[in-house]
Parts: C-alpha cells; sequence; structure tokens
C-alpha cells in the first residue's frame, strides 16, 4: 500500500487564493492516534532514536493527547518541542542582529 500526504504551507495558500490560482482541493484533517503514536514510538525506538522518553506511556503523558505528528516525531527523537527549538532560534537570530541583546520567552 502507498499512501501519500500532500501538503501547503499557510503562506502559500493564502498567497495562491490571493492570485486567485484555481486548483481542486479538499481539507483533511489528519489526528495521532495513541495507537498510531505507539507504532511510531517503538518503530524509532527499535532504532534506538528516542532521545529523552524511558517509555511510550511518559512521552505519551508529557506531550498530551492530540499532539500533531510532526510535533511528536521531533519532541521523541530531538528531546525537545518544536516550539522551544524554534524560540531559540529566533532569539538567536535576534540576538546577532541586535548587538547580543537576549529576548526571553515567559
Amino acid at each position: 500500500m502507498l499512501r501519500l500526504i500532500f501538503t501547503i504551507r499557510n503562506e502559500d495558500w493564502y498567497r495562491a487564493q490571493s492570485a486567485k490560482i484555481d486548483f481542486l482541493y479538499s481539507d483533511l484533517e489528519i489526528e495521532l492516534s495513541v495507537a498510531e503514536a505507539e507504532l511510531i514510538f517503538s518503530n524509532l525506538e527499535s532504532r534506538m532514536l528516542i532521545k529523552k522518553y524511558v517509555d511510550f506511556q511518559e512521552a505519551w503523558i508529557y506531550l498530551n493527547e492530540g499532539i500533531p505528528l510532526l510535533e511528536f516525531t521531533h519532541a521523541i527523537t530531538q528531546g525537545d518541542s518544536l516550539r522551544n527549538r524554534l524560540k531559540n532560534q529566533v532569539a538567536e537570530l535576534y540576538k546577532e542582529e541586535n548587538n547580543n541583546v537576549v529576548i526571553t520567552y515567559t
């Protein structure tokens, strides 16, 4: 079985709409179920790619149900959330652009 996911970034979606580009589309809600998340965790664990969590239950409790697939896989393989990673990248860029002034988030 071949499974494909096609996606578009919000910026591209809005740009296409404002440019009046006509194309066929349908919205598809994608949810990560507990069973799918556990299977992903197990497969990554067998390849020794899990960075932070002792087992699936710990990861699922910490990350909370309803987490998007990309966020889940990033968190379990990198040991941190995408949100934190992006905040740190923005802070670094700001620091570089503003003569080493540090910004912090609360």
